[in-house]
């Protein structure tokens, strides 16, 4: 069954009280698809710093209509959805774009060059290797 408002209340407090044996705050960023879990997180703490992952362009377009589009500190969209316009909205919007999963290093540093702040890979060998050369090569 689907979460209920309950089911978000309840995560975001067992989540929260994990991270109050952690590290400081400021260096942990709670990201989800669920927008209602965000919601939840943000209601309960004000300064946890939170991202919401996207699977398409057209999450992207309605973000201004979940509770939490304005406290965003970054999104994370599927790899494909990120083009220039993307990111210049993004920036505009004042959001780091980390972007998942992307094994393939030529699109990784495709995404680098537009400016993702990071990206998420099952392959930081082959990955990590092409964004290093990207560098040395600039």
């Amino acid at each position: 069954k689907p979460p209920g408002p309950g089911d978000h209340e309840d995560a975001a407090d067992l989540l929260l009280g994990a991270l109050e044996a952690s590290r400081p705050r400021e260096s942990i960023l709670v990201s989800s698809f669920d927008p209602a879990f965000l919601a939840a997180l943000r209601r309960r703490d004000a300064g946890v710093l939170l991202g919401r992952l996207l699977t398409s362009l057209d999450e992207f377009n309605h973000l201004e209509e979940e509770e939490v589009s304005g406290e965003l500190a970054a999104v994370h969209p599927h790899h494909g959805v990120v083009d220039a316009r993307f990111m210049k909205r993004a920036e505009q919007e004042g959001l780091a774009v980390v972007t998942w999963t992307v094994d393939d290093p030529a699109e990784a540093s495709r995404l680098v060059r537009l400016g993702a702040s990071a990206v998420i890979t099952n392959r930081p060998d082959l990955v990590g290797d092409r964004l290093l050369n990207d560098l040395v090569e600039d």
